[in-house]
């Protein structure tokens, strides 16, 4: 194989491996690995990036363009192409800061559950789902869509911080070297944990109810309808031992209650005698929360939430 045409299939190798690295991350549980996935990550996929180029290049000037639409320089640079493309779409290769949040129209809503604020403002669970961070003046408001975590917390200085890696029941949240866990705030590399306030979960008609001269908020330059990302459902192994692993429920210190129908129809009330955050059954499973008893006798807590139509999962855990 001509030297130039040994570069870029190296690189196209190279950047397949951190694509398998990611794989073994997430799917295999190897948590070790987590120190290879941020910078170091990003390096190795520019360097394999300018490898591959430097190749085509030096082929181009060798051989000139016949020798470009060979398939021994056509497939490695297809290969490694999509291997940067993938990671970048669906394994979090750029970690996206967190949204600014700015009034939007109520009308281009299409999610029946919302996140209320403290202020009476309220944000699309599937706009959340799909940004996963977002900020206000002085919130920071994170919800991981596969996990059904939602939390919010004092928005640290003026920072936005960005979801930066998967774990088992959400992702972890980063600002330079800073680390938390975006589940529950605490800092995973240093002592300052998040300070958590209140937020809550309603449909959107009980948030209208209560809150007629509230704003919907969505991210800045977007509509509502635009941002929303759909639910996606769990295949994590250990959500398919669990009876309705979906289900919304609220975490008041460290004990996992779940929300039934009726409750998801009535907008709560903002308090500071509770930070209440939320977690679907099956992570609060994982994360080994003491479960409330649900009464047999309660048909509406075994009623599905309100919720669009749920798919199955077309890429890599990534919520």
């Amino acid at each position: 194989m001509p030297f130039p045409n040994f570069l870029s299939t190296a690189a196209a190798l190279w950047m397949l491996g951190w694509v398998s690295l990611y794989w073994a991350y997430t799917l295999l549980g190897m948590g070790r690995l987590e120190a290879l996935l941020g910078r170091p990550r990003r390096v190795a996929f520019s360097g394999g990036l300018v490898v591959l180029t430097a190749g085509i290049l030096v082929v181009r000037q060798s051989q000139g363009v016949q020798g470009i639409l060979d398939w021994s320089t056509l497939v490695p640079a297809a290969f490694g192409l999509a291997a940067f493309f993938y990671a970048r779409n669906n394994q979090w290769l750029f970690p996206r800061a967190a949204a600014r949040l700015a009034a939007g129209d109520p009308g281009s809503c299409v999610d029946p559950l919302v996140a209320v604020l403290p202020d009476g403002n309220a944000i699309s669970l599937g706009v959340l789902r799909r940004v996963r961070t977002a900020v206000t003046k002085d919130l920071l408001i994170v919800h991981c869509g596969l996990s059904r975590s939602l939390a919010a917390f004092d928005r640290p200085q003026q920072h936005r911080p960005a979801a930066v890696l998967p774990h088992p029941t959400g992702f972890t949240l980063g600002v330079d070297d800073q680390r938390w866990d975006g589940v529950d705030g605490r800092a995973t590399n240093h002592d300052e944990h998040l300070a958590t306030r209140w937020v809550g979960i309603c449909s959107l008609e009980a948030w209208q109810a209560r809150h007629p001269d509230g704003l919907l908020l969505v991210p800045e330059g977007s509509s509502a309808a635009a941002s929303t990302a759909r639910e996606r459902t769990p295949v994590i192994p250990g959500a398919r031992a669990i009876h309705a692993p979906s289900d919304w429920g609220r975490v008041d210190d460290g004990h996992w209650l779940p929300l039934s129908n009726a409750e998801l129809q009535q907008c709560p009330e903002p308090t500071t005698r509770s930070q209440s955050r939320y977690l679907a059954r099956w992570a609060a499973a994982e994360r080994k929360l003491s479960m409330a008893v649900e009464a047999r006798t309660d048909s509406s807590a075994n009623r599905p939430a309100p919720r669009v139509a749920t798919e199955p999962e077309e890429e890599q855990q990534s919520q």
